[in-house]
């Protein structure tokens, strides 16, 4: 009798190690299902990828914009004090000019004259 069951047992799991046609339907079904589940969070993936690229080609562009705008306002602010400065520099300068014309005495001589009579006779002919 227990060899008659152990005999039972067999053939049942000899039965059951051969898979029968709705044995590989279902198991198509389940690698269908895994393939869709699989499919519908590679796509979700990809959105949300996408949208985090967006962000950051947006982030980018503002920061290269803003970049842009700071280096034009500091040439701007770099030409404003180069200017400021030169005309401060000529103002000095002219003021100097006008203090030295002021303490320089003109003498005239008569060889000083008489170089100036020849300069104005030599343009007039």
């Amino acid at each position: 009798m227990v060899k008659q069951e152990q005999a039972s047992k067999v053939e049942k799991s000899e039965h059951k190690a051969v898979p029968t046609s709705s044995d590989y339907v279902h198991i198509l079904e389940k690698i269908k299902d895994a393939e869709e589940k699989a499919q519908i969070e590679i796509d979700n993936k990809k959105k949300v990828v996408d949208q985090e690229i967006q962000s950051l080609q947006l982030e980018a562009e503002q920061a290269i914009s803003k970049a842009k705008h700071g280096g034009e306002k500091l040439v701007e602010d770099s030409i404003a004090e180069a200017r400021k400065t030169a005309n401060a520099e000529a103002e000095k300068i002219i003021k100097d000019a006008e203090a030295k014309s002021k303490s320089v005495s003109f003498q005239i001589n008569p060889k000083v004259m008489k170089a100036v009579i020849d300069i104005i006779v030599k343009g007039i002919d």
